[in-house]
């Protein structure tokens, strides 16, 4: 029997779609996120409570709204102004887990001002400070690269290559220290993005600097209190987690995210790992732990 990884294009399944099971399966447990921001509850006009606990409230700049929707409860609404920001502060760590659920509307990186001329062209999830690193995307192509202490891009990490406006989509991006390079002494990490509870991709990457240490303040949806890079959209049920998730509770986590009422996912193919069989047919193996597999057969 050959092991190796095959693309099936006959198959395009999204996550809602994804034998999706409400009783009698297993689910992958969670960890507390260090820090968490549901928008479910606030202190005064500027300030989002942080619902792990922790104490690390989200404060909120002049222009950022918080708005009700459909499905995924409330969400921190961005319009791509210098006053579109939000911080916190938490302890730097080397493994963690960034996880949210995205809306970009239709001007998110192409705002220009009256003479046509590009005002934004790369908006920031979330801006060093948090372990010395963020999260941006430049332009209309919608890369996402990972920033290091010095504030520089690295475009050797490009964890998608789309994010579609006017959709929602969850996005994980999951860094875990696996070691240090013997030359420069800094960290070896294998950086990983995931789309919608699906794995997308996954890299080693030796950073160029080293990371912080210390508590440290992290800005979401800008590039800073009162940045030029700002994003345009919705962002929701935001998670920081001490820790690298894996495939099954990222997962977990955005089924989670499906608001109030949502069914919880218990049972779900990636398809990224594939067993090729003597047959003709591919097996798969089930991401959320439970030990089942799916047979697949070319028609």
């Amino acid at each position: 029997m050959k092991h190796q990884k095959q693309s099936l294009s006959f198959i395009t399944i999204g996550l809602a779609s994804i034998c999706t099971m409400l009783a009698g399966g297993v689910v992958a447990s969670l960890p507390t996120p260090m820090a968490w921001f549901t928008m479910a509850e606030v202190e005064g006009a500027g300030t989002v409570i942080d619902a792990s606990g922790n104490g690390r409230n989200l404060t909120l700049g002049a222009n950022v709204q918080i708005v009700d929707t459909e499905r995924h409860g409330k969400a921190l609404k961005f319009s791509g102004t210098t006053a579109d920001w939000a911080r916190f502060s938490c302890p730097a760590v080397t493994n963690t887990t960034i996880s949210f659920w995205l809306n970009r509307d239709a001007q998110d990186s192409s705002i220009t001002n009256a003479s046509g001329t590009e005002l934004n062209t790369i908006p920031y999830f979330l801006n060093t400070g948090y372990s010395g690193f963020g999260i941006n995307y430049g332009r209309n192509t919608e890369n996402i690269s990972f920033i290091n202490q010095a504030n520089s891009p690295q475009s050797n990490f490009l964890a998608f290559d789309v994010l579609a406006r006017l959709a929602w989509h969850h996005v994980a991006i999951i860094v875990e220290h696996i070691g240090t390079d013997t030359v420069s002494g800094f960290e070896i990490l294998k950086c990983t993005s995931c789309r919608d509870g699906y794995f997308y991709k996954s890299i080693v990457w030796t950073n160029n600097a080293a990371m912080r240490t210390g508590t440290q303040t992290a800005t979401i949806g800008n590039s800073g209190a009162g940045g030029n890079r700002p994003i345009s959209g919705l962002m929701a049920d935001i998670r920081f987690y001490d820790q690298a998730l894996t495939p099954a509770q990222v997962v977990q986590v955005a089924s989670e995210g499906g608001g109030a009422g949502a069914p919880e996912l218990v049972m779900h193919w990636p398809f990224d790992e594939m067993t090729a069989n003597e047959d003709g047919t591919f097996t798969t193996p089930e991401a959320t732990g439970s030990g089942a597999t799916m047979t697949l057969e070319r028609t």
